[in-house]
């Protein structure tokens, strides 16, 4: 059953299952005023920095186009992950970046030629009342029609002794992928950026012992017909923080109640030594990116293909060995 949001609910009442996010003003209301009145503490902690929502979605076009929209746009070509008669469900966590996707989504269905719909969805594994309503809040204020699903998955993770964080990312994709075809979807995007691109190849070189790249779009193994997409692969988290400021926005950052306090230390590590090499090589970013657009398969030790290992010794001493490779998987 999907709940209108548009009363203040006790913090003890517990959230519904599932609950789209609507704003309704009164007679005479503004839209923020009619949000303010909807969630007056969060108005209280969180609204006074708050840029009009349409002074918002004006600077994602105007003052922040070269940095957000373009890039968003080229990404979308570069990797073709938007063909006409998709719908595309964006998956909103609550943080900075979902809630940008979201908004360039919003801009893009409105002016591209391309025939497509979006549509949004937002899961709650198990948050605090005050970030679930913090949740509703930025969504409200953003104009952002999300639908918020209710899980337990925070719950579930908290019972895993080992990796709780990585049984609960897995759960979290499996919803998502799960709730975004029941509404009819054919791609789901996800809000990773060019920071995290590069650092998650880092972080699978130096603690995995691999080499692997976050890819800017994959074909859903366990969901016939769905397709993950990454439209911010080429954004800077920089530039994204530089317009959820200007915005005055106070996302969720970290909102796990397993974990609670405990930050990700092998990523803030991946983060401090970027920053140390940017000293080095200011073009250091781009190069960890491009290095996955130019691997030199014939100058690797070894390398993977389809879940089989293969080592350079096993082509050694062909002089065609590696046009003698591309031939038999074509």
């Amino acid at each position: 059953m999907t709940e209108h949001c548009d009363v203040q609910r006790p913090e003890a009442t517990a959230p519904p299952d599932e609950m789209t996010i609507r704003v309704e003003p009164r007679e005479g209301e503004t839209h923020e005023e009619a949000v303010f009145r909807m969630y007056p503490e969060m108005a209280r902690l969180f609204g006074q920095s708050l840029k009009p929502c349409k002074e918002i979605e004006h600077a994602i076009q105007k003052t922040y186009r070269g940095r957000l929209m373009s890039k968003f746009t080229k990404a979308l070509k570069t990797y073709d992950m938007l063909q006409p008669g998709d719908v595309v469900g964006v998956a909103i966590s609550g943080g900075k970046d979902s809630l940008l996707l979201a908004k360039l989504f919003q801009a893009l269905v409105r002016y591209t030629e391309i025939p497509f719909e979006v549509r949004f969805l937002a899961m709650d594994p198990g948050y605090a009342p005050l970030n679930r309503e913090r949740l509703e809040f930025n969504l409200s204020w953003l104009n952002i029609p999300a639908t918020i699903y209710r899980s337990d998955i925070f719950a579930v993770a908290e019972g895993v002794a080992q990796q709780p964080c990585y049984m609960c990312a897995r759960m979290r994709r499996g919803f998502l992928y799960d709730h975004a075809k029941a509404m009819g979807c054919t791609k789901l995007a996800l809000g990773h950026h060019f920071n995290d691109v590069i650092e998650t190849t880092l972080l699978n070189v130096l603690w995995s012992a691999n080499y692997k790249n976050m890819m800017p779009k994959i074909v859903a193994r366990n969901f016939e017909g769905m397709e993950l997409i990454r439209p911010l692969y080429f954004v800077e988290e920089k530039d994204i923080i530089a317009w959820r400021d200007y915005a005055g926005l106070k996302p969720l950052d970290c909102a796990c109640v397993v974990t609670r306090a405990k930050v990700n230390s092998e990523r803030r590590n991946i983060k401090e030594l970027i920053a140390a090499l940017k000293k080095v090589n200011p073009n250091v970013e781009k190069s960890i990116f491009r290095s996955g657009e130019n691997v030199a398969i014939d100058a690797i030790l070894g390398y993977t293909l389809d879940g089989e290992k293969h080592s350079f010794l096993e082509q050694y001493h062909r002089e065609d060995a590696w046009t003698s490779l591309r031939s038999s998987k074509s």
